[in-house]
């Protein structure tokens, strides 16, 4: 089933973000503090991408979960959510 145009919109804006998150040159460090340093990233998991001056908009919500077997981040923003996890 097709996206609407609102929905459409939203999908295309949280696409940019997640690529430019992903692209960002700290986005490694934030990975592996997920393995290094996991009480730091749960502590404020928006805050520690947002330091690491990550394209995080102020709207998202960014959660640290539990993966396997390492934490994982999930953002979500414009009703898009996407979880990165480091694989060991």
């Amino acid at each position: 089933m097709p996206l609407g145009p609102g929905r459409s919109r939203e999908f295309e804006r949280a696409q940019r973000t997640a690529v430019s998150i992903l692209s960002h040159p700290n986005f490694r460090r934030a990975v592996e503090a997920l393995e290094d340093d996991p009480d730091a990233v749960q502590a404020d998991p928006q805050g520690f991408l947002q330091n690491l001056r990550l394209p995080v908009p102020d709207e998202a919500t960014v959660e640290a979960i539990e993966g396997s077997p390492f934490l994982c981040f999930r953002v979500c923003v414009w009703s898009w959510c996407w979880t990165w996890c480091p694989f060991g």
